[in-house]
């Protein structure tokens, strides 16, 4: 591994979470973050909008297994982690719904959890297709993985000790954006993860966020239809939907 990979993958990001558990105060779960707008009962189903939503998920979790279990073996270097990536997003389906039966800081780990597998599959997937695949499999996607596990165990036992902590989890799951970056601009060769794609899986997800945030505004505003919330889910789906895609169309040359 060179020495400028070494820097970019590891101690730059590990330079800049010290620094930042040194400036920053521990960050606790607000208990308000439960409360969605959509609180309805349909079916016998409690938030059934919120649990429904997550369908799209799951869905393109199961075609997107299908696909990399299928992938020919000149493209055998993005088998495991593609197949990591779209496990991670059939959990995050399955993980959301269970979340939102019963919304509470411990059902929230089975929400959060597969979601940091679909984020560090998809950093070491870029590391894969910019950098080296040997780097990428072998360092990038175990480490990350991880971290990312590591992440939601720290937030979990800090919870239980009353001073709960999210800035471990927050730092995974939006820093590999800002590396990522900096991997397009250094390394511009790219077979699946080009630029026009990641802009777009930026946008979609940036999209879920502002849904995310607005909740009950996208609730008022569709008179009581749908949440941002549940609107957030489709965004976020329609990301890994494009990712799915953009892998299939490479696969399928």
């Amino acid at each position: 591994m060179f020495k400028k990979e070494v820097i970019l993958i590891f101690w730059i990001p590990l330079l800049f979470f010290i620094s930042l558990k040194a400036m920053t105060y521990p960050i606790a779960q607000d208990i308000s973050y439960h409360n969605f707008a959509d609180q309805r009962n349909m079916l016998g189903i409690d938030h059934f909008l919120n649990v429904l939503s997550n369908i799209f998920f799951l869905i393109i979790g199961v075609l997107g297994i299908r696909e990399s279990l299928q992938m020919k073996d000149e493209y055998l270097k993005y088998r495991l982690v593609s197949l990591v990536f779209f496990i991670g997003v059939g959990l995050v389906g399955l993980g959301s719904g269970y979340y939102h039966l019963d919304p509470n800081n411990m059902t929230l780990v089975w929400d959060r959890l597969p979601m940091t597998i679909a984020f560090m599959a998809f950093f070491s997937m870029v590391v894969i297709d910019r950098i080296d695949a040997r780097i990428g499999q072998k360092v990038v996607l175990p480490i990350s993985l991880l971290l990312g596990a590591l992440s939601i165990l720290y937030w979990v036992i800090t919870e239980n000790m009353g001073v709960g902590d999210l800035r471990a989890y927050a730092f995974i799951q939006f820093f590999p954006v800002i590396l990522i970056g900096l991997i397009c601009w250094m390394y511009r060769q790219a077979e699946i993860m080009k630029v026009s794609m990641l802009s777009y899986v930026f946008l979609w997800y940036a999209i879920a966020k502002i849904l995310e945030h607005f909740d009950l505004q996208f609730y008022q505003l569709t008179l009581g239809f749908v949440s941002g919330h549940s609107l957030k889910h489709v965004a976020a789906a329609i990301a890994t939907w494009i990712v799915y895609r953009s892998i299939r169309q490479v696969f399928l040359r």
